[in-house]
């Protein structure tokens, strides 16, 4: 076969897709010599890097093509179709929800993450797909009418897609992946990005890693720990992930709410510093009202960090009884629960331990090897 991945997806600021596009690559490298893969990078010194890291162009049947233009550009859709042709690929797989659409000869594959700005628009008020809702939906009923293969994440997405897209049932594979193999515990020793110095941590740290947008709650998590420090004078909350200028209004409440000292939002983070952050922290807590996935849930287990999530959407298909799951409007179990588990440094080992084993079910040599044979499925 000859496979083209969409690998403009990996940003320099990591990001969760763009995790999952690189550990796609990294795992289909060490599962598959035989195949050829064309891969596609608008960003030459990220080409560079990515080749560097992973050893991609060494294996013999990895090519790495650059592009002059980006995913959601005008010329994409008019130049990459003529190039996919040229090469004659069998598979075109873009690993989040923009295709080119006129690439007509090869089979079309797509990763659709979640469908927030369809069943949930409020969920993301500001994002542009938001805002330009009626070209978002037309453009989404356009990629699956025109892909062969839906790849989601999670059991619950599958659902999410087949009752918004039933004619589409078919096509759609649920594909589940596991953590990054950098996130792992780390010995004492090896802590040596200094990340409770940089960031001024001191005591208990309640960790959350994401983004911003509302349906992350992080306004109903500021003000579930603000009853959390009136207990634990030691206890701080840490918000991991970058900036948004489109959501000012979280730093606003983290001011009026006295919490300026409590309250440490990092901005972006390496991935050695998240790693070291995550083994640093007492929990992780993921309040969503609704996740695609919830890949730092994944993240904590493997740095042996207890986690405290929403019984919502996705979280308990990876969670099980490896974690606490909350109702996410119920304030105040979250506060006992956060309490709970800061006092409590035996249920922390034993949910660590249950992380642990839960981690075991995903897994991404595993994923590489089943998304293998859905390409070998496409071409017959």
């Amino acid at each position: 076969m000859k496979i083209g991945i969409d690998a403009r997806w990996i940003m320099e600021e990591s990001s969760g897709i763009g995790q999952y596009t690189l550990n796609l690559l990294r795992f289909l490298s060490q599962a598959d010599s035989r195949d050829l893969y064309f891969i596609f990078f608008s960003n030459r010194e990220l080409l560079k890097t990515i080749d560097r890291d992973l050893g991609l162009t060494v294996k013999g049947n990895f090519y790495l093509i650059l592009v002059p233009y980006g995913v959601f550009s005008l010329r994409n859709q008019i130049f990459l179709p003529v190039k996919l042709r040229r090469l004659r690929l069998d598979v075109f797989h873009s690993t989040n929800f923009m295709i080119p659409l006129a690439a007509f000869g090869v089979k079309l594959a797509v990763t659709i993450h979640d469908l927030i700005p369809l069943l949930f628009p409020e969920f993301a008020p500001r994002s542009r797909k938001s805002r330009f809702y009626v070209v978002y939906c037309l453009l989404m009923y356009t990629i699956i009418k025109r892909v062969r293969l839906i790849l989601v994440d999670s059991q619950n997405s599958y659902q999410d897609m087949v009752r918004r897209f039933p004619w589409a049932r078919d096509k759609i594979r649920v594909l589940t992946f596991g953590a990054d193999p950098s996130f792992r515990r780390l010995a004492a020793g090896e802590r040596s990005c200094g990340v409770r110095a940089r960031l001024d941590l001191g005591g208990q740290i309640v960790l959350y890693v994401g983004r911003r947008d509302p349906y992350k709650n992080l306004a109903g998590l500021v003000r579930i720990f603000r009853q959390v420090a009136r207990k634990r004078e030691d206890a701080v909350l840490v918000l991991a992930g970058p900036p948004d200028e489109r959501y000012p209004e979280l730093a606003c409440l983290i001011h009026e709410s006295g919490m300026d000292g409590r309250v440490k939002m990092t901005g972006f983070l390496s991935q050695d510093e998240l790693v070291e952050l995550y083994n640093e922290a007492a929990l992780l807590v993921l309040p969503s009202f609704y996740e695609g996935f919830g890949l730092p849930i994944l993240e904590a287990f493997a740095c042996g960090t207890p986690v405290v999530a929403s019984r919502a959407a996705s979280i308990p298909e990876l969670v099980e009884d490896a974690g606490v799951l909350l109702d996410p409007k119920d304030t105040q179990r979250w506060v006992d629960e956060i309490c709970r588990l800061l006092e409590d440094e035996v249920r922390r080992n034993s949910l660590i331990q249950r992380g642990y084993e839960r981690l075991r079910a995903f897994s991404w040599p595993e994923a590489a090897k089943n998304i293998l044979k859905m390409y070998e499925g496409l071409c017959g």
